[in-house]
């Protein structure tokens, strides 16, 4: 598993940056700015996607774990999330950001944190 140790530390990295990025949209939301919003949320989408996908191949080596799960959960809240963009909602969307995607987001990156730690630190 040490060749994919490079992997698992991007990731890891990548997780922080993309929740960062989760924040800094609440923030713009907050200020009005939805169309820099919208941006930063599809910059996380991509992310995201990124790390499901270095992920993907590897997942029959690791522990037994929820990633697909929560990854379905956390894409429905990414989808409400666009679709309340629609309706320019900004009390709507601060709500949908704080209390289901933010902690659907954390959930997800908890659960990797804990599937790949084990291998960064050996």
């Amino acid at each position: 598993m040490s060749k994919n140790s490079q992997v698992f530390n991007q990731t890891l990295g990548l997780l922080d940056t993309l929740k960062e990025g989760l924040e800094h949209t609440s923030a713009l939301i907050v200020d009005g700015k939805g169309e820099e919003a919208l941006e930063m949320i599809y910059d996380v989408l991509a992310g995201v996607e990124s790390i499901i996908s270095a992920l993907s191949p590897l997942l029959e080596q690791l522990p037994a774990n929820n990633l697909q799960v929560l990854e379905a959960g956390m894409s429905d809240k990414f989808n409400k999330l666009i679709d309340i963009f629609k309706l320019n909602d900004s009390v709507l969307l601060i709500n949908h950001m704080s209390s289901d995607l933010l902690p659907a987001f954390s959930e997800w990156k908890r659960e990797i944190e804990k599937l790949l730690m084990p291998y960064i630190l050996s």
